[in-house]
This record gives structure tokens, sequence and C-alpha cells, in this order.
């Protein structure tokens, strides 16, 4: 139990605008960032995606974008755990 307090205390709402870019199968798709924490987020998409386990996460208004694993799926909900981290380069 301590385990999970912990998680969720370092867990924060958020809805901020992400896209998701991912190299195969090619994807790239617009999400909303519903919950960060340091190590990773949770995602929402308008319709149900299928993302590979790898794929990159850009949040422009942070100015990061994120290598991520996919941890679990629920419809149109997924949560990621974040692999490493960089400065967002608009393209």
């Amino acid at each position: 139990m301590a385990i999970e307090q912990r998680k969720d205390s370092e867990r924060r709402r958020a809805f901020v605008p992400g896209k998701v870019v991912a190299a195969a199968p090619h994807f790239t798709g617009y999400c909303t960032v519903r919950d960060l924490s340091p190590r990773g987020a949770k995602l929402a998409f308008g319709v149900i995606p299928k993302l590979p386990d790898i794929f990159e996460l850009q949040i422009p208004s942070q100015g990061k974008s994120h290598e991520v694993e996919l941890r679990w799926q629920r419809g149109v909900q997924i949560g990621v755990h974040f692999r490493s981290t960089r400065k967002y380069v608009e393209t």
C-alpha cells in the first residue's frame, strides 16, 4: 500500500496536448496528457490507437520530448513509462 501511495503522490493531473510519433508502424497522432509523473504519463486519445511498444511523446507546452514505453492500454487511454527525455524541437 505504501508503494501505491507514493506513486499517487508523485502524479500530477494534467490536461495538455501531446503528439505521438511512431516509426513502425508509422503513426503520428494527437493526444491529451491526463496525468504526469517524473517517470511516466497517462494519455487519452479520440480513437483507440494501435501503437508499438516504444514511441516518441512530444509535449510542446513543456518543451520536452520523451522516448516512452507502452505499459498498459484500456480503450482510448494508455499508460507510458519515460525511457529518456530531451528538449522538444519543433519540426
